[in-house]
C-alpha cells in the first residue's frame, strides 16, 4: 500500500502517517520520484531528505516543511508600456530569468509606387487610405477593404460563334465599354485564274484537291500538300559513259528517265574529206600548225597563229559613203594582192565575194558604201611564183605543153615548134641544115620518116 505525503501535513500528522506506515509495511519505506526510480529507507535508521529541485527550495519549522519558488535574479517590477515592449528570457521551467524592455518606434514610414515616401506619428497621426482611380476604399471595425468602383459596363457575357466581342479597356486595364461585332461565316476563295468560290463556314466543306502532280492529306488539324510520284523510279542517272535522257511535262516534274550511251569515239574530217576516227579516252588528237601556221594551246583553247609571210593585212578607217580602198593604209603599206587571192572584213565582220570587187591588184571597192569611221581590211594572202626548175627534180606528173622544150637536131630533136598544117610532111630544108614542114610531093630521096615515140 502506497501513502503520499502532502508538503502540507504538520510533523505530527506526518508522524502519525508514518506511525501508520510503519505498521503496514513495517520497517522499510520504498519512495518513488517522477521517472520512476526507487530507494527504500529503513524506518528508524534511516532520515528521508525532502531537497529543493532546480528553481525550488525546501525549509522546517516546526513540524512544517515549505517548498518555495527560489529567486531568479529578475527584479520585481512591471515591465512594458505604450512605448515600450517587455524582452524576457524564460528557461526550461517556465519561469522568468531575466527580464528589461525595448523602445516602440512611433514612426511609420510609408512608400507609393513611384517611390515617394511619408513618415505617419503612430501616437499623433492618422493613416488614411483612400481610393484611387477606379477604387473606393471602407473601414468595418479594423477591416479596411478596398473595392473596385463600377464600370458603365452591364454585366453580362459577351461574344458567340456568331459574334466577337468588341470592348473597350482603360489605362488601369478595366473594361469600360463592351459590344458585339457579327462575324460573317462566308469565306470567298479565289484562284490563279481569278475565279471565286463563297464558302458558308457554317455548313458548307471546304476541299483542298490537289491538282497536276500534286496530292493533299489531312493529320489532325494539319493539311499536308505533297508531290504525286511521277513513276519515275529514284536513282542516279547519268555517268562517264552514259548521258541522262529526260522527259520533263508542262508543271517542270520529270516524268521519266533513261541514259543513252556515250560513244567514245571521235571522226574527223579534213577538207579533201580524208576521216580518221579518234578514240576518246585512249587516242591523242593533236592540233598542228600547217604552212605559215603554228599552233598553241592553253587552258583548254588552241591558238594558231601565222608568221606573217603567208598573208598580209591592209587596214583602212572609211570616211563616209566610201566605197574604193587603194594605195596607203592607216599603217603606211601600200594596197597589192593577187586577184582571187584576197578577203575583205568590214568591222570584224568577213564579206561574201558578191559583196566587194577585187580583181586588179591595186583597190578593192565595195558594193555598199562604208559609214564613217568603219574598219575596212583587206587579208591579202602570198603566192609562190616558180621562174625556173630543174628539170632533173620532175619525176612524174603532167607539163603544159607550152613548159615543153625545142630540142635541136644537132641533139636528136627536129628544131622545130610546130606540128604544121594538115598534109604537110616533114622535110629537109634548103639549107640542108634543118627540118621543116612542107608540101607532101617532095623529090625523091628528101623524105624523112620518123618515128616518134612517146611514152
Amino acid at each position: 500500500m502506497a501513502s503520499t505525503v502532502a508538503t502540507t501535513d504538520t510533523l505530527e500528522t506526518l508522524r502519525t502517517q508514518f506511525n501508520t506506515l510503519v505498521a503496514e509495511v513495517g520497517s522499510g519505506l520504498t519512495i518513488v520520484d517522477d521517472s520512476s526510480n526507487t530507494s527504500t529507507l529503513t524506518i528508524g535508521t534511516d532520515s528521508l531528505k525532502i531537497s529543493g529541485g532546480t528553481g525550488l527550495e525546501s525549509a522546517v519549522s516546526g513540524d512544517v516543511i515549505t517548498i518555495n519558488d527560489s529567486n531568479t535574479g529578475v527584479s520585481a517590477a512591471s515591465y512594458g508600456s505604450s512605448t515600450a515592449i517587455p524582452v524576457v528570457t524564460i528557461n526550461a521551467q517556465g519561469r522568468i530569468t531575466n527580464a528589461s524592455t525595448a523602445s516602440i518606434s512611433t514612426d511609420l514610414t510609408v512608400i507609393d509606387d513611384a517611390s515617394t515616401s511619408a513618415t505617419i506619428s503612430l501616437a499623433n497621426d492618422s493613416f488614411k487610405i483612400s481610393g484611387g482611380t477606379g477604387t473606393t476604399s471602407a473601414i468595418s471595425g479594423d477591416t479596411l477593404t478596398i473595392n473596385l468602383d463600377n464600370t458603365a459596363v452591364s454585366a453580362a457575357s459577351y461574344g458567340s460563334s456568331t459574334a466577337i466581342p468588341v470592348i473597350t479597356v482603360d489605362a488601369q486595364g478595366r473594361i469600360t465599354a463592351a459590344s458585339t461585332a457579327s462575324i460573317s461565316t462566308d469565306l470567298t476563295v479565289i484562284d490563279d485564274a481569278s475565279s471565286s468560290a463563297t464558302i458558308s463556314l457554317a455548313t458548307d466543306s471546304f476541299k483542298i484537291a490537289g491538282g497536276t502532280g500534286l496530292a493533299t492529306s489531312i493529320s489532325g488539324d494539319v493539311l499536308t500538300i505533297n508531290d504525286s510520284n511521277t513513276g519515275v523510279s529514284a536513282a542516279s542517272y547519268g555517268s562517264s559513259s552514259a548521258i541522262p535522257v529526260i522527259t520533263v511535262n508542262a508543271q517542270g516534274r520529270i516524268t521519266s528517265v533513261s541514259t543513252a550511251s556515250v560513244s567514245g569515239d571521235l571522226t574527223i574530217v579534213d577538207d579533201s574529206s580524208t576521216s580518221e576516227v579518234i578514240t576518246l579516252g585512249s587516242e591523242t588528237l593533236k592540233f598542228a600548225g600547217g604552212t605559215g601556221l603554228t599552233s598553241t594551246i592553253t587552258s583548254g583553247t588552241v591558238t594558231y597563229a601565222f608568221d606573217g609571210t603567208t598573208f598580209t593585212d591592209f587596214e583602212y578607217t572609211a570616211s563616209g559613203g566610201q566605197t574604193t580602198f587603194t594605195g596607203s593604209d592607216d599603217n603606211g603599206a601600200t594596197l597589192a594582192y593577187t586577184a582571187g587571192k584576197a578577203d575583205v572584213f568590214v568591222n570584224g565582220v568577213k564579206l561574201d565575194g558578191s559583196d566587194f570587187t577585187a580583181t586588179n591588184g591595186t583597190s578593192v571597192v565595195l558594193a555598199s558604201a562604208a559609214a564613217v569611221n568603219d574598219i575596212v581590211c583587206v587579208k591579202a594572202y602570198s603566192t609562190i611564183n616558180v621562174s625556173s626548175l630543174n628539170a632533173d627534180n620532175i619525176s612524174s606528173g603532167t607539163l603544159n605543153s607550152a613548159r615543153l622544150p625545142t630540142v635541136p637536131t644537132t641533139k636528136g630533136g627536129t628544131g622545130l615548134t610546130s606540128i604544121g598544117s594538115a598534109g604537110q610532111a616533114l622535110i629537109v630544108n634548103s639549107g640542108a641544115d634543118g627540118l621543116e614542114f612542107g608540101s607532101a610531093g617532095v623529090s625523091q630521096g628528101k623524105a624523112l620518116a620518123f618515128s616518134i615515140i612517146l611514152g
